[in-house]
């Protein structure tokens, strides 16, 4: 066997084996490449961006070791596609972290005693969308410019309103929905973090503690502005 078929044979070897790690499959019976990649798949979404090109490698695997004889390899890699099968293993075993891809940031956080004003003045000056809602120390919610509108536009049917003399108390007990945000903890990889994002769509904020509890500070919060730079680097 040629150098190339040999080093792409191993990598396609050390790939399957990942991704029947990944599939959960535990039946203890034999499934072929096509059943594993899908199931893996249905686990990990972010796998499917290299469905065409695992599938044309299981063909080409295919053709390497049963159609191949003694004298002859029926299909030689080219350097290219060893170099993409490789490309592929490096980062679906890939252990890096979220925190390593996105970086560290100081986290905008409020406090239900937080006036109403501040709040939108911060919005309006550093752009920011949402924050994490920090109650005697634990992480309780997220607040976000869409609710205040809401919750203002209900206000004002109402009569006047005082924005410096109100807090943000009565939005933040709206707030506490739990489908609208995940915690994660720094040591959390990207890949699990892409996982995810594709299985929960709803998901408007990812905060990272420590150790992915709420009593702990947030280190970063992930929004849809960062998934760009998160797939990039998977």
């Amino acid at each position: 066997m040629h150098n190339n078929s040999r080093t792409f044979i191993s990598c396609f070897n050390s790939l399957e084996k990942a991704l029947r790690e990944k599939s959960g499959i535990r039946d203890g019976r034999y499934h072929d490449f096509t059943t594993v990649l899908k199931a893996a798949m249905r686990n990990e979404q972010a796998i499917g961006r290299y469905y065409q090109d695992l599938m044309e490698c299981k063909d080409l695997r295919n053709a390497i070791v049963h159609d191949s004889r003694e004298e002859y390899i029926i299909a030689e890699p080219c350097d290219q596609i060893v170099d993409r099968l490789q490309e592929i293993l490096e980062k679906l075993t890939s252990s890096k972290r979220v925190m390593d891809i996105l970086g560290w940031q100081l986290v905008q956080t409020v406090r239900p005693d937080d006036s109403l004003s501040s709040v939108m003045k911060r919005i309006s000056e550093l752009k920011i969308s949402q924050f994490p809602i920090i109650e005697e120390g634990r992480i309780t919610g997220i607040i976000t410019a869409d609710a205040i509108t809401l919750w203002l536009a209900d206000q004002m049917e109402e009569g006047e309103l005082l924005l410096g003399a109100t807090s943000i108390a009565p939005i933040c007990e709206g707030a506490e929905d739990r489908s609208l945000y995940r915690i994660l903890s720094r040591y959390t990889s990207g890949y699990e973090a892409a996982a995810l994002i594709e299985q929960e769509p709803q998901i408007r904020m990812i905060m990272i503690t420590e150790t992915g509890e709420d009593s702990h500070s947030v280190l970063r919060v992930i929004t849809p502005w960062d998934y760009g730079r998160l797939y990039a680097a998977l």
